[in-house]
């Protein structure tokens, strides 16, 4: 019992101490997606807005309903990325030995498109100090039109960044956004 508290303080933490300026919302919400084919064990939910059109935003996966936890909705306002109005972080958190949390990022464009960055997988153990997540332009350590995917790494007391590992940037450019031909850095020197 004492490991699961310790697990759920920890994923928490995280999310709250350094959510990358990440603040709650209610413009958007989850609602069930009606599908004839779904398992037993697992969901599909539509993101959608809470606006009088309900514009879906996109669909997320939830892969075991057994140590499914929660999801929390947040958004970064001004990402400062051309043409992007703000990005929206879904965090669908389970609970078992360890945590573990699926995060969805979205773009909101300025015409009011949706754009969906590759999802980030994390799991938070008893000794877990790290996590993966993107970092925009208008962040602490963000690069001007880029997306960075970044391993940061937290100190003991999990308040203060002790370190970050690029490990993918993703250019962003007059509203174009390819993620078949990412800028890729990874640290591979052993020595």
């Amino acid at each position: 019992m004492k490991n699961i508290i310790i697990i759920l303080i920890t994923a928490f933490g995280f999310q709250f101490v350094k959510a990358q300026k990440f603040i709650k919302t209610d413009k958007y919400t989850i609602v069930n997606k009606i599908g004839t084919k779904q398992q037993e064990y697992t969901a599909l939910l539509d993101i959608v807005t809470t606006d009088n059109n309900a514009t879906k935003i996109g669909t997320i996966h939830i892969s075991d309903l057994d140590t499914f936890d929660n999801i929390n909705i947040r958004v970064l306002s001004n990402p400062t990325l051309e043409d992007v109005s703000e990005v929206i972080r879904i965090d669908t958190n389970y609970s078992a030995c360890c945590g573990h949390t699926d995060t969805y990022y979205f773009m909101v464009t300025d015409e009011n498109d949706f754009i969906s960055l590759p999802k980030i997988e994390n799991t938070y153990c008893d000794e877990t100090i790290s996590e993966i997540q993107y970092i925009f332009p208008g962040q602490t350590f963000g690069k001007e039109n880029m997306i960075l995917k970044t391993k940061v790494t937290y100190t003991e007391d999990i308040k203060t960044i002790k370190n970050t590992e690029l490990l993918q940037s993703l250019v962003w450019n007059d509203d174009l956004f390819d993620n078949s031909e990412p800028i890729t850095y990874l640290d591979t020197d052993k020595n």
